[in-house]
């Protein structure tokens, strides 16, 4: 998810069996997102990171699929197949934990309250899925 813009993804690779000829990358088909964040480079195969949108998991995006088709290049009936690359994305611990409102607020309590007397509940919550929140007293 903190991926690097315009930092490489994945090297594609792919090659004529014909003396001298090149081929050329492209994506032919792409799941909701992919192209906004990720872009191929048609003559390297090299799959990178765009510089438009950042990534975050918390989002709803999980998966980014394209199907790629690999062509001779410079032909006018150029042989090609095809191939499909999925990119997972994964969680990083990137969202601060954000405390809910504490009422009343400021707490005021008598001074002579027995031990283990009940004062208040705290609660916070965290938009990075799955992470567990720790509460602990610092000084």
């Amino acid at each position: 998810e903190n991926f690097p813009t315009s930092a490489s993804v994945y090297q594609l690779l792919a090659a004529d069996p014909d003396v001298n000829d090149s081929v050329k990358y492209s994506i032919t088909d792409a799941t909701a997102g992919a192209t906004q964040y990720f872009i191929l480079d048609s003559s390297s195969g090299l799959i990178s990171r765009t510089s438009i949108s950042p990534l975050d998991y918390e989002a709803g995006i999980k998966k980014f699929q394209m199907k790629i088709e690999v062509a001779e290049a410079g032909k006018s009936s150029p042989k090609s197949c095809t191939g499909s690359v999925t990119i997972n994305l994964e969680n990083v611990n990137d969202e601060p934990p954000i405390f809910l409102p504490i009422s009343p607020n400021p707490l005021i309590i008598d001074e002579n309250l027995p031990r283990k007397t009940f004062l208040i509940q705290v609660n916070a919550t965290d938009k990075d899925e799955d992470d567990v929140i720790y509460y602990e007293f610092v000084k």
